[in-house]
């Protein structure tokens, strides 16, 4: 178990950035964390109605979206039931849009390469559009099986590859990711854990310090790594080309529902 310290230092930058977020960012976060609960526990009406509250409320049920899409088709869930999500989430009045002050200096990929012209605004959607797909494509297979500890990474893949991608995020579409990692350090205390955990929190830290030249940019580099050591594992077969690691198997902890 990762100590109680430890575990604090970690979270730091994760509650500096809950202490700047709005009240329905923060809602849309505890939504979509009781979603992923939902989807651990197999309850696929109860993850499409906490979803669809996730998506009316903020950004944190928008980046749960590929893995809702690859969850409902590797488990074949029946299509009439699917409606509940978009329902949900236009029964909610939508928020008002962000402040432009808390859409500067995010740290995304745009923060490497400014998106100053059209094209590169065209690119940063077609990269948004492409990667949900092909996430989909690829966990709609390997989900079929998982693990539990295998959904929670796939869960985290999602919630950074998305705000590292859409463009004109704010802090906020790093929360959800931010929420993942400290659980994950906390359930499998692993080294790829912890690891994965501190580059997320470093991200996130950066990132609040947009006035700052080149923070947000530093934290785009981290958080990128953090996405490639989560989605490494993920993708990599087994040796008998089972789509579920053997060593995911061996790292469920006992305390996350099956």
């Amino acid at each position: 178990m990762l100590p109680r310290p430890v575990l604090f230092c970690l979270a730091i930058p994760t509650l500096a950035l809950a202490g700047r977020l709005a009240p329905w960012e923060l809602a849309s976060a505890a939504s979509a964390a009781m979603a992923i609960d939902a989807m651990l526990r197999h309850h696929p009406r109860r993850m499409l109605g906490w979803a669809g509250l996730a998506l009316g409320a903020g950004v944190s049920g928008l980046v749960l979206l590929p893995l809702v899409g690859a969850l409902l088709i590797a488990r074949r869930v029946p299509a009439r039931i699917w409606p509940i999500l978009p329902a949900v989430a236009a029964a909610l009045r939508l928020p008002d849009p962000l402040p432009p002050a808390l859409l500067d200096g995010t740290s995304n990929v745009w923060a490497l390469f400014p998106l100053d012209t059209l094209p590169m605004l065209g690119l940063a959607c077609a990269a948004t559009v492409g990667a949900s797909a092909a996430y989909i494509a690829q966990f709609s297979v390997l989900a079929r099986h998982a693990s539990p500890s295998y959904l929670l990474r796939m869960a985290l893949l999602a919630a950074l590859v998305l705000p590292l991608l859409l463009p004109a995020m704010s802090d906020g579409a790093f929360f959800l990711a931010a929420l993942l990692t400290l659980s994950l350090a906390w359930r499998l205390p692993d080294r790829d854990s912890i690891e994965t955990a501190a580059l997320v929190q470093g991200g996130v830290a950066l990132g609040m310090f947009a006035p700052v030249a080149g923070m947000p940019a530093i934290g785009a580099i981290l958080l990128i790594t953090a996405s490639l050591r989560t989605a490494h594992p993920l993708l990599r077969r087994a040796a008998n080309d089972n789509p579920i690691l053997a060593r995911h198997r061996r790292t469920i902890h006992p305390s996350i529902p099956a």
